[in-house]
């Protein structure tokens, strides 16, 4: 729930998502969306965001497992949380522990953000997804990987018993050194305190 519709509980202050359902209760209650890859040698290369409707080819996801929003205990800090059954890297799976109460034992609880760009997972989840890179060194003082560019890795979700493959392309970004020269991270950076857990 948003924060200022619970203050207020005026539904004119209903989010922009909600208010849309709302005025048309035909419209499938679902959105989709396609984030965009910059450099990417298949041609995708712009972001699409759905409301009530499938981004042409990829129908399939309406046949995949629905899965419900975690709720947190507070209305107000509500978040778009899910549960994740697991983690591959290169094939092999990352050992895991939640830290999150009331959570099943070994279900991970993610927090989706469409909004920002680099993911962040406590330090053992992003040292088993770059530490065996070689060449790989860990930032202190920006918390991420710094990797080879010529390097890449494979990771693996698994949700609702489903595998879903990050493309290589995605796992890592490369941006600009400090003398200008190509520095490739990992995209899934490392946070110390995280406000909600993905663990």
């Amino acid at each position: 729930m948003s924060s200022i519709l619970y203050a207020t509980q005026d539904k004119s202050k209903s989010p922009f998502l909600q208010r849309v359902f709302e005025q048309d209760p035909n419209t499938p209650n679902f959105i989709t969306v396609l984030l965009s890859r910059l450099k990417d040698p298949d041609g995708i290369s712009r972001g699409e965001f759905t409301i009530g409707e499938v981004v042409p080819g990829f129908e399939s996801i309406t046949s995949m497992p629905q899965l419900p929003v975690v709720t947190t205990i507070q209305p107000t800090n509500q978040h778009w949380l899910g549960t994740i059954d697991g983690i591959f890297v290169n094939d092999v799976r990352i050992p895991t522990n939640s830290s999150v109460l009331n959570s099943s034992s070994g279900e991970l609880i993610a927090l989706y953000d469409t909004g920002f760009t680099f993911p962040q997972v406590p330090p053992s989840l992003s040292s088993a997804m770059y530490s065996n890179i070689p060449g790989a060194q860990f930032d202190t003082e920006k918390n991420w990987w710094k990797l080879p560019c010529d390097q890449e890795v494979n990771i693996t979700f698994v949700i609702g018993g489903m595998r879903y493959p990050i493309h290589p392309m995605d796992a890592s970004v490369e941006l600009r050194g400090d003398n200008g020269s190509p520095l490739c991270v990992g995209s899934v950076r490392t946070k110390l305190s995280l406000h909600f857990p993905f663990c």
